[in-house]
């Protein structure tokens, strides 16, 4: 019997930002599947096998593909805002 040695991840049930091809956003609760680093599958309740890690987003924002949104060229473009 062979075993699989690709490691799958599930990010469950977050709030995930998608871009449309105008570059606007919305947010969809949604799961990613993950496999091997690389986004496989992205819907609504993705069926989960016994050898995938489930990690729980609810509650959560996931933007996929983004590296580290804290650091993004666009971020310092954007004139500050200063809270009220």
């Amino acid at each position: 019997m062979a075993t699989s040695t690709a490691s799958k991840l599930l990010l469950k049930g977050g709030t995930v930002l998608l871009h449309d091809e105008h570059d606007h956003v919305t947010g969809q609760r949604l799961d990613i599947a993950v496999e091997d680093g690389i986004i496989v599958q992205i819907e609504e309740d993705i069926a989960v096998s016994k050898d995938t890690k489930v990690l729980d987003c609810k509650d959560k924002i996931v933007s996929p593909g983004f590296v580290d949104t804290r650091m993004s060229p666009v971020m310092y473009r954007m004139p500050l805002i200063a809270p009220t």
